[in-house]
């Protein structure tokens, strides 16, 4: 009987283990089925990781430049401003100018007449 005893406990643990083999089996099934799935949408977002790096780059570059170019449009800017307060420092100098050269030119033509009349 003993023989026997053992023989059932041993069919008994077969049975318990087969059916926890089948139980992790189908429980891999599950995790594993849309692998495929998985593995194309990791696969289509690296290409659009890739593509969006090149992106980057490109409008990283873009940027650089717009960034050359605003500096080089602030120093123009600041080029002509010079020149335009430079401009109106020459405006106000003009009447200043305009005087002293109808002063010297009545002194030449005073210098002038007193040397024809001294003649």
């Amino acid at each position: 009987m003993f023989r026997i005893e053992s023989y059932k406990t041993a069919v008994q643990n077969s049975a318990t283990i087969s059916t926890r083999i089948r139980e992790r089996i189908e429980d891999l099934r599950g995790r594993t089925q849309d692998i495929e799935q998985k593995k194309d949408l990791l696969e289509k977002n690296h290409s659009q990781l890739k593509d969006l790096a090149a992106s980057k780059a490109l409008l990283d570059e873009k940027r650089a430049e717009l960034l050359q170019r605003r500096k080089d449009v602030a120093n123009e800017y600041k080029k002509q401003d010079r020149q335009r307060q430079d401009l109106e420092k020459g405006q106000e100098q003009l009447p200043l100018l305009h005087s002293q050269r109808k002063e010297k030119i009545q002194a030449l033509e005073s210098s002038e007449m007193l040397f024809l009349s001294s003649r």
